[in-house]
This record gives structure tokens, C-alpha cells and sequence, in this order.
């Protein structure tokens, strides 16, 4: 039960307090500043009601002394409720306040909206706190604040999440949170990039195949949604699925039950879907690009994460963090930014968003040699550098050009083909065996980079 602090030397109000808080709160009353200090230092509470007019002085100077002490919410009472009071109480460190004449139902509703409060944010304090120690998702701003709220109550839930955002906002990040958070973090978590494997071989890795099932089929193999049963399947790039598979994951999401490549016999699975994508999946489904009823399926709880631009309060925490990290990793002082490289940084647009501002100071502290404050200047001489490194990467031997050429073809040519290896052969005018053939190396190269 809660224990609710009031400083008031009012009788009737005391009474009112007693029979507001009756099942629902320990109340402790004291009638002057004197005894309520007394009692503070001994004492915790989860609530404070002050009266700022006390027979031995003002309640704000009491005020003042907790909030500096400790973060126990702290409610006054006036009955001058003149709007200088209210604002000065507020900004000594007053969470809200009370006019009298007061009544059991407006107190009782007032401690519940407040102790409300301070438990979702010591939810995601705490929750905050976890996520720093396990899974980089770091920032300080209200918007990583309310991404963190929905990521605590998105996670109690088994309804598929749909994150959206720019590439390198942290989708995947945020997706282990809600597996790692919730329900099912002590069952498996599975990751598929959709827009990394073909139609014909993304089918085969999520739902797996049989021994037989197609030349080089030499045994069973288990596919992702079984891997993940009754944990979670994260689709990375889920518009970048072929539309046959889509019609595929909207049954296994209505019925529960996969069937592997070479098998009749369904196969059930209690998996919490949460896909991604950087694309705009609502004109997908416009231009008929996206079916509209998986989209609905998957739609179900949306978390969107907003650029870096947009939420710049969070380039310093992400910064230190990473700054920190990496000078621990090559055994490294602690470096320390400088007010213009903070400047640098929060004046930067990060169009490759957390992903680019881990790499900019990974760079960094790969190559600083001297000192122990980084400037603005070797910021702006490290992504100067990282533009020419790109430009430079663009040429490249002609061998390599020609292999790069022919697998983005065949990709592309199977992609239009909807992931049918036949007809993909066809196209290409060459055998079936010599296209699989070809998909191996193309994976093998691929696994190797």
C-alpha cells in the first residue's frame, strides 16, 4: 500500500485526506514545517501533500529542500490559489496542486493521476536502464522517451508490430527490444532480411523444406517461423517480399500453420510477427504493390521511429555511448568531445542516421593518435574522408564490375519472375541446374563479404 505524506495543519482536511485515501493508501499527516521534517528524515514516502501556508513559515522553502534531496512527487495545497503561487511552486519542483475548497473525490483522483505518472516513468527508467546494459537504444529526447512507452506496452502484447523509418534508425534494435522485454524473451528470436534472399529461396528459409523437396534437398531443414515458434519472427524489408509469398504469410498469420517445401502435413507454430520497412508501405498497397489484406494483418500495433534530424537532442547520448564503446575496444582512453565537435554533431543532418554516426566515430577513434579531446575539426576531416572513401569505392576493377553486373541481373530477372527458378531460367537462357548453381555462389560470395 502506497504511503502518502500530508503537511497541513487543518483538521477537516485532515479528515478528508483519511477518508479519501481509506483502502487505497497509508496516510501520515504533520501540522508544521518543524514536524514534517522530523519525519522526512526517517521516513520515505511515495507522495507529499503540502499546504504552502504553515503556522511556522512557507511551505515552498520545504519544498525546495525535497526537491533537491530526493524525486518524491510533491503536491501542494493553497488556498490563495493565485496563478504567481501556483507557477512558483511548480517551478521549485511541484508535480501538480490543489485548491481548497477540496473534497474526498477531487484528492483521491489527483494521488492516482500522480502516483500513475511516476510509475510509467519509473517503468521506463528502468526499462531505459536495461536496454543500455544489453541492446544499444540510447537517447534522452521525448520521442526516444515515447518510443520506449510503446515498446513497454507493445511487448506485454502477441499482436504483430509494424516499425517504420529511415534506413539506419534502429528498426532492428527496437524489434529485439520488444521480443527481449516481453512475454516471450525466453524463447527464440528469428531475423529474415526479405530484401536479401530471392522469392524461391526466401520461401524455403522461413518455412523450410523436406528431405527431396528439390535437387540438393538432401535432408530436412527447419525454416525461421519454426525456429521462432512461440517466440518471434522479425521481417526485415517486408515490401521487398514477392506478392505468392505474401498470400503465404498472411495464411500462416490466419491459421497458425506452416507447411515446408516437399510437405503436406501442416506444422504449428505460435509466432509474434514484427516486420519493418523503410519504404512507404501505405503507397505500396495504393500502387498494388503490397497486399493490402497482409498489410491490415500486419498493421496491427505501428511503432515509427523518426530520423536522427528530427530527434537531435539524442546525437550527444548516441554519441558518448558510442565514443565510449569503441575506445574500449581498442583499448583506448577515454576521449571526450569538445563544445564545437557537440556543436558539429548536433548541426549535422546524419542522413545515414545511427548507422552513420556509429561509423563516423568508430572512424575517429580508429584514428586519432593525440589528445584526449576530439574537435569539430577532425569530426568534419572524418566524414570529408568518408565521402571521398565512397566516391573512390564507386570505381572499381573491371572483373569485379562483371561479377557484380551478372548477380544484380540474375537477382533482378528472378525477382520479376516472382522467385520462379524455372521461368527465371527461361529468361536467362540457361538450364535450371546451372541457374541454382549459379544462386549458390551468389549466396556463398555473399556469406563470405
Amino acid at each position: 500500500m502506497k504511503k502518502i505524506f500530508i503537511i497541513d495543519d487543518d483538521y477537516e482536511i485532515k479528515y478528508l485526506f483519511l477518508k479519501a485515501f481509506e483502502g487505497f493508501a497509508e496516510p501520515e499527516f504533520a501540522g508544521t514545517l518543524r514536524e514534517a521534517e522530523e519525519k522526512l528524515k526517517n521516513k520515505k514516502f511515495d507522495l507529499i501533500f503540502l499546504d504552502v501556508k504553515l503556522p511556522d513559515g512557507d511551505g515552498i522553502k520545504l519544498l525546495e529542500k525535497i526537491a533537491g534531496r530526493d524525486k518524491t512527487p510533491v503536491c501542494v495545497i493553497t488556498g490563495y490559489g493565485t496563478t504567481e503561487l501556483i507557477v512558483r511552486a511548480m517551478k521549485t519542483g511541484a508535480c501538480d496542486f490543489l485548491e481548497k475548497p477540496l473534497n474526498k473525490e477531487k484528492i483521491r483522483i489527483v494521488a492516482e493521476s500522480i502516483l500513475n505518472r511516476v510509475e510509467k516513468e519509473e517503468i521506463i527508467e528502468r526499462l531505459a536502464s536495461e536496454i543500455r546494459r544489453e541492446i544499444p537504444f540510447i537517447g534522452k529526447s521525448g520521442i526516444y522517451k515515447e518510443i520506449l512507452r510503446k515498446i513497454e506496452i507493445f511487448s506485454k502484447s502477441a499482436s504483430p508490430v509494424l516499425i517504420t523509418g529511415e534506413t539506419g534508425v534502429g528498426k532492428d534494435v527496437v524489434a529485439r527490444l520488444l521480443h527481449y522485454t516481453g512475454n516471450r524473451r525466453n524463447f527464440p528470436f528469428q531475423h529474415v532480411n526479405c530484401a536479401s534472399i530471392p522469392g524461391e529461396l526466401l520461401e524455403s528459409e522461413l518455412f523450410g523444406f523436406r528431405k527431396g523437396a528439390f535437387t540438393g534437398a538432401y535432408r530436412d531443414k527447419k525454416g525461421k517461423f519454426e525456429l521462432a515458434d512461440k517466440g518471434s519472427l522479425f521481417l526485415n524489408e517486408i515490401c521487398d517480399m514477392p506478392e505468392g509469398l505474401q498470400a503465404k504469410i498472411l495464411d500462416v498469420i490466419e491459421n497458425k500453420e506452416i507447411f515446408p517445401l516437399g510437405s503436406e502435413k501442416g506444422v504449428k507454430v505460435d509466432v509474434r510477427i514484427i516486420s519493418a520497412t523503410n519504404k512507404d508501405i501505405e503507397k505500396k498497397v495504393k500502387k498494388g504493390n503490397f497486399r493490402k489484406d497482409l498489410y491490415y494483418r500486419l498493421n496491427v500495433l505501428r511503432l515509427h521511429i523518426p530520423p536522427l534530424r528530427e530527434r537531435r537532442e539524442d546525437i550527444e547520448p548516441i554519441a558518448t555511448y558510442y565514443l565510449r564503446k569503441f575506445c574500449e575496444e581498442n583499448n583506448k582512453p577515454y576521449y571526450e568531445f569538445s563544445k564545437s565537435a557537440l556543436e558539429f554533431l548536433l548541426n549535422y543532418d546524419f542522413p545515414g542516421n545511427i548507422r552513420e554516426l556509429k561509423n563516423i566515430i568508430e572512424k575517429l577513434v580508429a584514428i586519432k593518435q593525440q589528445g584526449r579531446i576530439i574537435t569539430g575539426e577532425e569530426l568534419k576531416m572524418v566524414i570529408e574522408g568518408q565521402d571521398t572513401a565512397e566516391k573512390d569505392a564507386e570505381i572499381k576493377p573491371l572483373k569485379e564490375a562483371i561479377k557484380d553486373f551478372r548477380r544484380n541481373y540474375i537477382l533482378d530477372v528472378l525477382k520479376k519472375s516472382g522467385g520462379n527458378i524455372t521461368l527465371t531460367a527461361k529468361k536467362l537462357g540457361i538450364h535450371r541446374v546451372h541457374l541454382q548453381r549459379l544462386l549458390r555462389e551468389i549466396n556463398f560470395e555473399k556469406d563470405k563479404k
